[in-house]
């Protein structure tokens, strides 16, 4: 098992052996084969894939594509951390055996790979039947990002076009450094807006991980609220550990695209 980000920096999982993904209709209504592929991605025994599925949470919405996993992480009286998995369960590249299509649906296929996206959110602390309710980083939906020459700070404007976080997110990507080495921010960001808040991207979301990390992520939730509130040293400190855990190399995928594989990462020693 590696896991890796491909041309276009989707990360993906690639596990020692195929899987077999169903067909997906592709008509907006109609529901994911949830427990065909809830059964697919457990059988790959990574402990972010694992079952029960929620499709129930406002936010699924906007990806009507994707399984979604999701855990809450209690920290405190006014924030928790939401752990979420997106998975993907339309065809994005690595099957290795021809696909039939038909019209209307996507194709089922064979791939040792499963794309996916983690994040960890902040949410308000809510009893566990309810859906969790994010803290957001900026008001509004449809916003994009625009730097104020005299400050240096970003600022949103509306728009009806779809938003571009990329200046932002590698802004408070850099910033969350506190002076580490930054090297593999262009594949993945540490930190990216999602669902309007700020987000930390997650290659490998092992409960230990998470448990660990969700005190931290609320304090640079925090500091990123009101850059008046001091981070604390020992945050900082993990951070930076955080950070130096990153190394990747680059490889050819069959088809001759650019692939990375990443040799570690938070949490790859527990895998």
């Amino acid at each position: 098992m590696r896991i890796c980000v491909d041309t276009f920096h989707h990360p993906y999982v690639e596990l020692d052996e195929d899987i077999h993904f169903p067909e997906v209709p592709l008509e907006r209504g109609h529901d994911l084969p949830v427990a065909s592929l809830t059964s697919a991605f457990a059988a790959s025994r990574l402990p972010w894939f694992q079952p029960p599925a929620r499709q129930d949470m406002p936010l699924c919405r906007s990806w009507p594509e994707c399984l979604h996993f999701a855990r809450i992480i209690p920290v405190h009286d006014t924030i928790s951390i939401l752990s979420l998995v997106r998975v993907r369960a339309t065809f994005l590249g690595g099957a290795t055996v021809p696909m039939e299509r038909r019209q209307g649906v996507s194709p089922a296929f064979h791939s040792p790979r499963i794309y996916y996206h983690s994040f960890l959110l902040p949410v308000k602390p809510a009893p566990e039947s309810s859906p969790p309710e994010i803290l957001r980083y900026a008001p509004g939906s449809k916003i994009s990002v625009q730097k104020e020459a005299a400050t240096g700070w970003f600022r949103p404007a509306a728009l009806f076009d779809s938003p571009d976080f990329g200046p932002l997110n590698q802004d408070l990507s850099r910033r969350f450094a506190f002076g580490q080495a930054t090297d593999f921010l262009s594949l993945v960001p540490p930190f990216e807006i999602q669902y309007g808040a700020l987000a930390l991207n997650l290659l490998a979301p092992i409960p230990s991980v998470l448990q660990e990390t969700a005190p931290h992520f609320a304090e640079l939730v925090a500091h990123a609220a009101d850059p008046e509130y001091l981070v604390p040293s020992s945050t900082q400190n993990y951070w930076k550990e955080f950070y130096a855990a990153y190394h990747f190399t680059r490889f050819l995928s069959p088809s001759g695209n650019p692939h990375w594989q990443f040799d570690r990462f938070p949490g790859s020693s527990l895998l």
